[in-house]
């Protein structure tokens, strides 16, 4: 009895630790190097929040830096620098 115990205890603890990584998965892109985490709460670029500067019904759009982040409705999100120059797509 006890081993089955713990062998459900086990299960459950793996299928937490799976379901956080496809989770984290999701919400997180890399470009030149940047770590871009897409919260509850908006983006964070390095660890460091990102300011919403636009909002549309297909994309909102954030400050950090020297670059803005258009995050589109469909998970993509694109980079350009405060000139409005398209430097790419984070992954």
């Amino acid at each position: 009895m006890n081993v089955n115990k713990m062998f459900a205890c086990t299960a459950v603890i793996l299928m937490a630790v799976c379901s956080s990584q496809v989770l984290a998965a999701k919400k997180t892109w890399q470009w030149e190097g940047m770590h871009l985490v897409m919260t509850s709460t908006g983006l964070i670029v390095d660890g460091k929040p990102a300011t919403i500067i636009e909002k549309e019904p297909q994309a909102k759009v954030y400050q950090q830096g020297l670059f803005n982040y258009v995050v589109y409705s469909n998970g993509k999100i694109g980079v350009t620098d405060t000139s409005g120059v398209f430097k790419g797509y984070a992954k």
